[in-house]
């Protein structure tokens, strides 16, 4: 059900965010006057922060984990995740802290890694070519072969509408914050990812909707409708899921054996080895209009997660 705000008795009006601060405004607010604490009695003109720990959260999961040891050149470890983490944001958390808890803005609710070596079966010693003399030895015996394997699903993103400040002030003041709107029971959000347009570099990823829902019928678009004043809407904090990560890396080393101890190793590398495009999230107005900026997706991935776009690296390595 939506969250309901505190609103004055006397006036029958909201408290506005600065009434909702210690000593906030100018004298005739609201709580100033209900609670006869007119402008700055203590000369104090600005927000009191209070930092506590009493906000929760919580992560389950369900791991399970195949790992072959070495043997005949090949070895591999692969694991599948399933979670389910939950927490709070800082919205409005004195008031209510249900407000700002929802799904974990980190979580990637499906996770599987494999990553194996394996030495290909060619050259003196091996299962191929066994017997070859030392000169073929060094052409065909001697590689090395590594890879991982990265799949995800997508990170939670919180559906806001365009008329959050008129219809809760607090909302307006944390942006795209806590401005979700209500749930339509049996619609669905409609998100979907669609093909990338080279003409406005977006990927259509999010249903919107080109009038505001205070002017739509029955205040209702598709899965949205509009919350009552001073209410948070039933959607909540990150709940709808964005696109998700595949990443595959590889590598392939040739050893030389190059006089005695004397030993070289030569290495190329193959980051996002198909140059498979992992995309950012979408942009998450559902009223705001409609067209390729709207509810779509226009970033990739930071690199910071191991998602660039694919690049080689060359290296060698000598042991003596």
């Amino acid at each position: 059900r939506s969250t309901l705000f505190p609103y004055t008795t006397l006036f029958r009006s909201l408290y506005t965010l600065c009434e909702r601060q210690p000593f906030c405004g100018d004298a005739g607010g609201n709580a100033q006057t209900l609670f006869g604490l007119p402008g700055h009695p203590f000369g104090w003109s600005q927000t009191i922060q209070y930092n506590n720990n009493q906000a929760t959260a919580s992560y389950q999961a369900l791991q399970i984990v195949v790992n072959k040891t070495l043997s005949h050149g090949l070895s591999f470890l692969s694991h599948y995740t399933w979670s389910h983490a939950l927490d709070h944001e800082s919205y409005e958390f004195l008031v209510n802290p249900a407000i700002g808890r929802g799904n974990g803005y980190y979580n990637r609710r499906q996770a599987f890694v494999f990553a194996g070596d394996y030495d290909l079966p060619f050259g003196k010693g091996k299962q191929f070519a066994s017997k070859i003399s030392g000169w073929e030895n060094e052409i065909i015996g001697g590689f090395q072969l590594n890879g991982t394997l990265t799949w995800d699903t997508g990170l939670p993103f919180s559906p806001c509408y365009s008329e959050v400040a008129n219809i809760n002030d607090v909302a307006a003041n944390d942006g795209c914050g806590p401005s979700w709107p209500n749930k339509v029971a049996g619609v669905s959000p409609g998100i979907h990812k669609g093909s990338f347009d080279p003409q406005t570099l977006s990927v259509p990823y999010l249903t919107t909707y080109a009038n505001p829902l205070s002017s739509s019928p029955n205040q209702t678009e598709g899965a949205y409708a509009l919350p009552a004043v001073g209410t948070f809407g039933t959607w909540g904090r990150d709940s709808l899921w964005g696109p998700g990560i595949v990443d595959v890396d590889a590598s392939l080393a040739k050893n030389f054996e190059i006089y005695g101890p004397l030993k070289m190793q030569a290495i190329v590398q193959a980051f996002n080895l198909f140059n498979h495009v992992n995309y950012g999230g979408p942009s998450s107005c559902i009223d705001c209009g409609v067209g390729p900026t709207y509810g779509s997706i226009q970033s990739t991935l930071s690199e910071q997660y191991g998602t660039s776009m694919r690049f080689l690296q060359f290296s060698a390595r000598f042991t003596f």
